[in-house]
């Protein structure tokens, strides 16, 4: 396949604010997991656990609620301006609803950091960070259904603002209440929960202000759209819940992975969370191409032009290549310095870089291939594939779990534990790949070609 400039120029202009939102959300994990490091080795090594497992409970969420950017891409290809704005508001009706459920979960879900073996300080601060987490995560869930209304039509220079406006008060917050800065109170970890459920209410805020506005009431139905629409809730429901089942599957996978790691001691869980912050700075841009790749084709197969859209993956897969091929060099050229990063003078440092060494080589193997679960996946479910995406990673997380339970059951330690999720990765990769070339996506109907049509 030839290089398509002219339309590698065309993704980077409209992924370049996804961009810069993705790496700000990215930031914003980055600067949690910095301040935290130099708070504490049982701080660090909780955020990781507890994180994860919060955003777990909300995948299902948002891989549903989140679907409303794709169904605006459909709607804005088809020329079905009317029709978006009651989709955002079937997205907006079910992420109030599942609030309310997050929140109720977040405390129920504690006693789980009691049975998997972190020793007591490092279960208090998952407890602390899980629990605030989740009952914020209803401006998350809202943020994300609205923000489809300016992704699925190109219109992403809103969302870099408002993201950018989100990581600028995340980080003042930090900084304030971790460490008992900027007048603010000491609050450690749950400071740092605070902030970050602070920064996505104003997201969400922001969001509805920009949404509401007059100039979108008449084309788009912004206003009128808001009352119940039960045909819009099915197809949202559809297509959205397999994405966000196989966006569940994949976030308890790597919630079991963390877990396991913490079992096996508090230093390998801190090196393994310092990684994965670090991991987000080839993964999270290229979210943001994956999302301006998914504006393209959901429009392209609103279009009904599905070769269009084969091509426009392809191309963006290969522009993620590149990116991904040069963070991984990163990660293996200069490890020790990525640590110091996040660890500056902390005392626990030593055996936690030496650690971190290893493990960014780990991190750069999969690189190799991550681009195409990212891009590759997207695509399938822009273009209606999300049953059969939801079952296979249903099937190939399945199997990543076992191997860390067998990993633990053993006593393998560390590495061989980074080796499953490795080689899990890049096989998935190959999945993804292989569905693509099938062309089964292509003629999936995600939207009727007639509104009210049954």
């Amino acid at each position: 396949m030839t290089f398509d400039f002219p339309l590698w120029r065309r993704i980077l202009v409209l992924a370049g604010p996804l961009i810069l939102s993705m790496t700000a959300h990215m930031l914003m994990q980055f600067i949690d997991g910095l301040f935290l490091a130099r708070h504490s080795e049982e701080a660090i090594a909780a955020i990781g656990p507890a994180s994860m497992a919060a955003f777990c409970i909300g995948s299902l969420v948002f891989g549903a609620v989140g679907y409303t950017s794709v169904l605006t891409a459909h709607y804005f290809g088809a020329k079905q301006f009317n029709q978006i704005g009651p989709a955002i508001w079937q997205g907006i009706r079910l992420s109030v609803l599942a609030g309310a459920f997050s929140a109720a979960l977040g405390v129920a879900g504690i006693p789980i950091f009691a049975l998997v073996g972190h020793s007591p300080l490092v279960q208090r601060y998952e407890s602390q960070y899980f629990l605030i987490i989740s009952a914020g995560m209803a401006f998350s869930f809202l943020g994300t259904a609205i923000s489809g209304f300016f992704t699925g039509r190109g219109k992403t220079l809103t969302v870099m603002i408002i993201q950018l406006s989100a990581v600028g008060l995340n980080t003042l917050l930090a900084y304030g209440l971790i460490f008992g800065r900027l007048g603010l109170p000491a609050l450690g970890v749950a400071g740092a929960a605070v902030a970050t459920v602070t920064a996505q209410a104003l997201s969400a805020g922001l969001f509805v202000v920009c949404f509401l506005r007059r100039e979108y009431r008449g084309e788009f139905q912004t206003w009128a759209g808001r009352r119940w629409n039960g045909e819009m809730m099915v197809r949202l429901v559809r297509f959205g819940l397999p994405n966000g089942f196989r966006f569940f599957a994949e976030i308890a996978a790597w919630s079991f992975f963390l877990f396991f790691v913490g079992r096996i001691g508090t230093t390998e869980l801190a090196a393994t969370s310092i990684a994965w912050r670090i991991n987000g700075v080839a993964f999270f841009p290229i979210i943001g191409l994956s999302e301006a790749v998914r504006i393209l084709v959901g429009q392209a197969q609103g279009r009904k032009e599905p070769q269009e859209s084969a091509h426009v993956t392809w191309q963006g897969l290969m522009l993620s290549e590149l990116w991904m091929l040069a963070t991984a060099a990163l990660f293996v050229l200069f490890p020790r310095g990525w640590y110091a990063i996040f660890l500056g003078d902390a005392g626990y440092t030593p055996a936690v870089t030496e650690l971190g060494v290893v493990l960014l080589r780990f991190v750069a193997a999969y690189c190799l291939l991550d681009a195409a679960n990212i891009v590759v996946c997207g695509s399938l479910v822009a273009a209606g594939d999300t049953r059969w995406t939801f079952w296979a990673s249903l099937a190939a997380h399945g199997v990543f779990i076992g191997s860390l339970f067998l990993a633990d059951a053993l006593k393998l330690g560390l590495y061989p534990e980074w080796a499953f999720a490795t080689i899990f990765v890049m096989a998935l990769a190959l999945v993804w790949m292989l569905r693509f070339r099938t062309n089964r996506w292509k003629y999936i109907p995600v939207i009727r070609a007639e509104v009210g049509e049954l």
